[in-house]
């Protein structure tokens, strides 16, 4: 996942935008889940995980971020995918103040993960024990 930091929005600027967003909702936009039952099932896996997200400002003053996450899931030095996923989630916000490109630079880097990565993790728990594979734990976010 990527994580860079270095932005124009000073700490305070950062903080005060942020103090003035409410959260109206954060939902599953689409998925995609495959599953590769034509080779034994792996006793390792090896687990690349990619994220990407943007935003825009509806005419009505509503933001909504975009947060897709992509896993891909294989034995170790294998070019066969064994399991592979892709999600997005659309996060619905009001804020008091204009949501910049700056501050968006940051948020997508620390808080937007801190609120979709739960609802990641749960999917890909859930989705591959719903495919008989043995369940996919993703690790905590550390950011």
């Amino acid at each position: 996942m990527t994580n860079n930091l270095e932005h124009k929005l000073n700490p305070d600027e950062y903080r005060t935008i942020l103090q003035g967003i409410e959260l109206i909702d954060i939902s599953l936009k689409d998925s995609k889940t495959f599953v590769n039952k034509d080779i034994l099932q792996p006793n390792d896996l090896e687990i690349n995980i990619k994220d990407q997200s943007s935003y825009e400002v509806g005419k009505d003053g509503l933001v909504i971020m975009v947060q897709q996450y992509s896993i891909d899931a294989r034995k170790p030095k294998s070019k066969t995918r064994y399991f592979q996923a892709t999600t997005t989630y659309l996060v619905r916000l009001k804020s008091e103040q204009p949501i910049t490109k700056d501050f968006f630079d940051i948020y997508k880097e620390v808080s937007l993960p801190l609120n979709t990565w739960p609802f990641f993790r749960e999917f890909i728990y859930s989705m591959t024990s719903r495919m008989n594979i043995p369940h996919v734990t993703l690790p905590l976010l550390k950011r």
